[in-house]
């Protein structure tokens, strides 16, 4: 299996309270233990899982955007079999197949996004957004290159909304 430069972290098995604003329900998901990208995937990690050392990006640092779910999936495929992994996605056109079995690379499941998020906690964040997030109020303009705020759990708050989307599961 062939490294492709980015690291995952396992997150423990847990219960997430999903909530629907819309129609004010919610919905306890158990989690088994799974992996996740400690980080978004940077400009830099993109280019690698593609095979390509061109990063289009503003740094190699900084969170892949804006990128649509396709974009994301084919990424996934392309990481996985770079790594030497069976890939997660079937793609035919704009339709898909998610192979569960499969050892490769996949986007993570709603509850998996925001149990990793939470870090351990029941709350929304693990910490005040100002120590754990680029926000409005640090009057900086785009996305940030990752992982330059307090460490914790997974670094996943307050990243661009699409970016969020390229964290990536998987790989055994």
């Amino acid at each position: 299996m062939k490294a492709i430069g980015f690291r995952l972290v396992t997150i423990p098995a847990g219960t997430v309270e999903l909530r629907d604003a819309r129609s004010g329900s919610s919905r306890e998901v158990t989690l088994r233990p799974f992996k996740i990208g400690q980080t978004q995937v940077t400009w830099a990690d993109w280019g690698r899982g593609f095979d390509d050392a061109d990063t289009p990006g503003p740094s190699p640092k900084a969170p892949a955007h804006p990128v649509t779910w396709f974009d994301a999936v084919q990424w996934c495929n392309e990481a996985s079999a770079t790594a030497g992994l069976r890939p997660a996605y079937q793609l035919r056109g704009r339709e898909f197949t998610w192979d569960v079995s499969a050892d490769g690379f996949r986007l993570p499941t709603e509850a998996e996004w925001e149990w990793s998020c939470r870090a351990g906690t029941r709350d929304p964040t693990y910490g005040a957004l100002s120590d754990i997030a680029w926000t409005a109020s640090d009057q900086v303009a785009g996305p940030q290159d990752v992982a330059r705020r307090v460490q914790g759990g997974p670094r996943a708050c307050g990243r661009a909304w699409r970016a969020s989307r390229t964290r990536l599961v998987g790989g055994s």
